[in-house]
């Protein structure tokens, strides 16, 4: 394809803009927040808890 261009039809009325990083950009933290903290909380919480329990036991096994 000697000096040929291939060109992109966009549909009537409709151009294509480009938005700036700020537009783009997607804050995940806000989007699935939550959701993650409802999944993660209980993981931590038990991991304290074993800990805990542990120090605990060291604590009670030491003379």
């Amino acid at each position: 394809m000697s000096g040929s261009t291939i060109r992109q039809s966009h549909p009537a009325g409709t151009s294509r803009t480009s938005l700036s990083p700020d537009e783009e950009a997607l804050n995940l933290l806000e989007v699935a927040g939550l959701p993650l903290l409802k999944r993660v909380a209980p993981l931590v919480a038990a991991l304290a808890s074993l800990i805990l329990i542990a120090w605990l036991i060291r604590r009670a096994l030491r003379p």
